[in-house]
């Protein structure tokens, strides 16, 4: 409520000097949901107030004047009720969606060269567009060190065997998170 009051104390400042900035400073108050909830309430707060008064002078019944203020008010709590879920949801949402940065596999060349040759015998891997260092970069290295990519040449079946293969060397990993990585494709895809 203090950043609100200070940010209508700041629109008069602004108009006591000129209307320079009036139009920012207004985007400035809206940017936050609370604030442009606030804003609204009051707007709509105004006119529900004369048709309250309105129906209380035509009516002499303050149950029929309570009326409009009710709606008002629970039309209020719907929208808070509304905004707290759609927070809620979205940091849920944000736990689960953390950052990947790299694979890091704690595997030593040796063990890696073993698989890569593996691969490329089978033609699992194309080696025309995947070289060792590539390979050995996605596993093991984080992915702002190098701009590698590991090319497939197998079916999705295939694919997918082998990735579940190297999903089970990692705690917490699944198929989803290769494919979010961004460094996996197979036959150009």
């Amino acid at each position: 409520m203090g950043n609100l009051f200070d940010k209508l104390i700041d629109w008069v400042i602004v108009l006591a000097n000129g209307k320079g900035s009036l139009s920012r400073k207004f985007s400035i108050l809206l940017e936050g949901s609370r604030n442009r909830h606030i804003f609204l309430f009051i707007l709509l707060a105004v006119p529900i107030s004369f048709l309250a008064h309105s129906l209380y002078l035509a009516h002499k019944s303050l149950l029929i004047a309570l009326i409009p203020i009710l709606v008002l008010v629970a039309f209020a709590l719907i929208l808070l009720a509304s905004n707290k879920v759609k927070q809620r949801l979205k940091d849920a949402r944000n736990s689960n969606q953390i950052k990947l940065v790299g694979f890091n596999y704690d595997f030593n060349e040796s063990v890696l060269r073993r698989i890569f040759a593996s691969l490329t015998k089978y033609e699992f891997l194309d080696e025309n567009k995947t070289r060792f260092s590539d390979f050995y970069n996605v596993f093991v290295e984080d992915f702002e060190k190098h701009d590698s990519i590991v090319h497939f040449n197998c079916t999705q079946p295939q694919l997918k065997y082998i990735l579940e293969k190297f999903k089970y060397l990692k705690r917490g990993f699944d198929l989803t998170t290769f494919e979010r990585s961004g460094k996996f494709y197979n036959k150009g895809k």
